[in-house]
């Protein structure tokens, strides 16, 4: 069921999607997403959680000819998306929280995405994602480094932010099956001013 938290986030996506869009269509792709995007197989399926616009990741992992599948909470931002330049791409309106994967990812991705999810359905999201990645499938998200709950301004909307402590994240991946293989912890969101953590596990 869709919350009152969920609900504000996908009002206040919809509100600032053409300011979104524009903004990081100007931007380069963050260096540790080319990273990741670098370690994959050839033809890879990929996962992004949160896609918004499709730029610039989704973008990038097309022109690099791998198979995109995006989802967000914003209808706005998928129509942006489906209207996008971006090829072997399919675009899906939907919660992460209730969206239901039928076939497994080679890779997912989750920038700036799983911080909006309620504390109470984070570990149903974890393991939800887990089981959709193929064993040796890596996953790289973005987090905060704090727990606790609350709300912030971006382009003038208000957001829902939650999260857990380092110490409980890493325990929740462990507990699902992926192994870390990078730990930033001071990776700085240009967008909210903040500093984040960025995680790339592998599915044992």
């Amino acid at each position: 069921m869709t919350t009152d938290n969920t609900k504000l986030n996908e009002r206040s996506y919809d509100a600032v999607a053409l300011r979104w869009d524009d903004y990081r269509r100007t931007k380069d792709i963050d260096p540790l997403v080319v990273e990741f995007i670098g370690s994959l197989p050839k033809n890879a399926k990929v996962l992004d959680v949160g896609c918004g616009s499709g730029y610039p990741i989704d973008k990038y992992l097309s022109d690099k000819g791998f198979f995109v599948v995006g989802v967000d909470i914003s209808s706005r931002m998928i129509d942006l998306a489906c209207k996008a330049d971006i090829k072997n791409a399919t675009f899906i309106k939907a919660d992460i929280a209730e969206y239901a994967p039928t076939e497994k990812f080679d890779a997912i991705i989750a920038f700036d995405s799983l911080f909006h999810i309620e504390k109470s359905r984070l570990l149903e999201v974890f393991s939800k994602l887990a089981k959709a990645l193929k064993s040796g499938g890596k996953m790289m998200f973005t987090f905060g480094k704090n727990e606790g709950e609350t709300t912030g301004k971006m382009f003038g909307q208000e957001f829902y932010y939650a999260s857990l402590n380092l110490q409980s994240t890493l325990k929740l991946l462990e507990d699902n099956g992926l192994i870390v293989k990078k730990c930033v912890t001071d990776h700085s969101d240009e967008v909210s001013g903040t500093r984040e953590l960025v995680v790339v596990a592998v599915k044992k």
